[in-house]
């Protein structure tokens, strides 16, 4: 398992419409920063879809998150898991595809 921290800036533009009042970080740009850190966790593989993705608690603006990511034997899958304290926020599985070696 690898872990890494995850902080949701401050200020970002998606807050302006998301939500006026009490802005939360969109589902759609947290799954981009798992994306994005998993391809980068685990380099010769690439994510090639979301096998499923849930979430169950909002993040807001500035909090850490520390997700954990473990790849499958066959390295096509990797889980993850993200919290912030003790509580879990989203939990998933990323589709992987290994790289052809060069």
């Amino acid at each position: 398992m690898i872990e890494i921290l995850l902080k949701a800036p401050a200020e970002h533009p998606c807050y302006a419409g998301h939500f006026p009042g009490r802005p939360i970080v969109p589902g759609a740009l947290l799954t981009h920063w798992i994306v994005q850190h998993c391809q980068h966790t685990f380099p010769g593989h690439t994510v090639t879809g979301i096998k499923a993705m849930k979430f169950l608690h909002v993040v807001e603006p500035g909090d850490e998150c520390l997700a954990q990511f473990s790849l499958n034997e066959a390295g096509t899958e990797a889980r993850v898991l993200c919290r912030t304290g003790g509580t879990v926020i989203c939990k998933g599985t990323l589709r992987l595809a290994v790289d052809p070696a060069p």
